[in-house]
């Protein structure tokens, strides 16, 4: 997925073909509004308009696009308008799950939960409508990955939750984690301003917690705390 600089969207792919080689212009949709944000899943993307619309096509068999089905089979090949949710800031995609961040630094999410990373416990591993995260406030940015979800505060504290697998939610182990936690190891010591989630790790400023390669020969380590990056 890309952005161009006049705020319209490129993808590859759309209803006539299953598979593009090159950009194209996804034609007549967000209200012909600029584009200012984009977010790209497993099989699904989200976009967000100047004026804070959330636009969202793709996949939907797990919800994660919010529109309050379970469309087994079904696809969205065209962007379509998630009125649930009004000024938006930012959508971060994830495998099969999204979450949202509104303007008044709340997080919302749906989708596929199994793991924990729609952060509602784990009486709530799924679905198909926004549900706001109770508990976290002052959101300021949040990025997912397959199946974990990273973010910060105003405050400068950094939280994961999800798929704890190979240490990437940096709690010191590699459970998976059902609601926000604070990375305790982070508290107090360092401001968490920017965050960055992959399939194996949870990068927070300038540390990063999951799996290390080494080289010559190659061997790996979890890393179940954050670790600061050597540059």
């Amino acid at each position: 997925m890309l952005r161009s600089l006049v705020g319209s969207e490129m993808c590859i792919r759309d209803r006539d073909s299953l598979n593009l080689d090159r950009p194209r212009l996804i034609q007549d949709s967000f209200n012909k509004q600029p584009v200012v944000s984009v977010s790209c899943g497993l099989a699904h993307s989200g976009a967000i308009t100047r004026s804070g619309e959330l636009h969202v096509w793709g996949w939907d068999e797990y919800g994660q696009l919010g529109l309050g089905s379970f469309a087994f089979g079904k696809t969205k090949t065209r962007p379509v308008r998630l009125k649930s949710l009004q000024h938006v800031a930012k959508i971060a995609c994830g495998g099969s799950f999204s979450v949202v961040l509104t303007q008044d630094g709340q997080l919302h999410s749906f989708g596929w939960g199994r793991d924990g990373q729609l952060g509602h416990g784990w009486r709530h591993q799924s679905g198909n409508s926004p549900k706001t995260l109770t508990g976290l406030t002052n959101v300021m940015t949040v990025a997912c990955s397959g199946s974990h979800v990273m973010a910060s505060t105003s405050t400068g504290s950094g939280y994961t939750w999800g798929n704890g697998a190979t240490g990437k939610l940096g709690h010191g182990d590699e459970s998976k984690h059902g609601s926000p936690e604070r990375v305790e190891a982070l508290a107090g010591k360092f401001q968490v301003h920017q965050v960055s989630c992959s399939g194996g790790i949870s990068d927070g400023h300038s540390f990063f917690c999951g799996v290390a390669a080494s080289s010559a020969p190659v061997s790996y380590t979890h890393l179940t705390l954050p670790t600061k990056r050597i540059v």
